[in-house]
């Protein structure tokens, strides 16, 4: 009986083990193992979705830093043909305030010579309305920038014989010489006189009977203190006198 049930027993092991050994389930590692094949496959995938995410926000934001360039560079460049055209416009206003500063300047300074001019001229005719009086004729006066000068003409007195007529003339004209000598602006003065004559036909008339050219450089030797006015003819250069007197 006890061997029966130990023969049993053992059966029953055999049995137990022998199911053991072709038990036909999947192993357990191999479902692990695909199991981590798929979670490695999703990673990949994962990380290609995200590589390529990273590859697209690279490419846009390349994109936004090349096309913020471009619109830097052609603000850069708006602002620098701005700053240019606002320089040119400044520099041209300046050179307009500068020409028109120049041409009031020219214009005050050709006012103030005319001015000057004038007043040189009327002094002059003043001196010789002084000493000839209805005798002066009339008074050229120039100024050529180069050299001022003044023309005088008057008639000779016909109350005196021809030698004092002549000598009272050089009187006149020293006298002239003298308040004019302060005219440092007046380069050189000539003095015509004329006279009333008969001609062969028996017809009177004005003529030219002296003349008489001071340069400044002669003036300025001039002791008017001391000469003798006789000796005007001496010292004037361009000497006329008709040979009447």
């Amino acid at each position: 009986m006890k061997m029966i049930i130990a023969t049993a027993a053992y059966l029953f092991i055999l049995s137990a083990v022998v199911a053991g050994v072709v038990d036909t389930s999947p192993p357990q590692n191999d479902n692990v193992a695909i199991a981590e094949l798929s979670d490695q496959e999703q990673d990949i995938e994962t990380t290609s979705v995200e590589m390529t995410s990273e590859k697209a926000e690279d490419e846009a934001a390349e994109q936004d830093a090349h096309e913020k360039a471009e619109q830097d560079a052609k603000k850069a460049e708006e602002e620098s043909e701005q700053k240019a055209k606002e320089k040119a416009e400044a520099e041209k206003a300046a050179e307009e305030k500068r020409n028109a500063e120049a041409a009031s300047a020219l214009k005050a300074k050709a006012g103030a010579e005319a001015n000057k001019t004038e007043k040189l001229e009327n002094r002059i005719r003043e001196i010789a309305s002084e000493v000839w009086g209805d005798a002066l004729i009339r008074v050229d006066y120039s100024d050529q920038g180069i050299q001022t000068r003044a023309n005088i003409y008057f008639k000779l007195s016909d109350n005196f014989t021809k030698s004092m007529m002549i000598s009272s003339a050089y009187l006149e004209i020293l006298e002239v010489l003298e308040k004019t000598d302060s005219i440092q602006e007046l380069d050189s003065i000539s003095f015509g006189a004329q006279a009333e004559f008969i001609d062969q036909y028996g017809n009177d008339g004005m003529s030219s009977v002296l003349g008489l050219h001071f340069p400044k450089e002669t003036r300025d030797k001039i002791n008017f203190e001391s000469i003798d006015y006789n000796n005007l003819p001496n010292l004037a250069e361009g000497v006329f006198i008709h040979p009447s007197f």
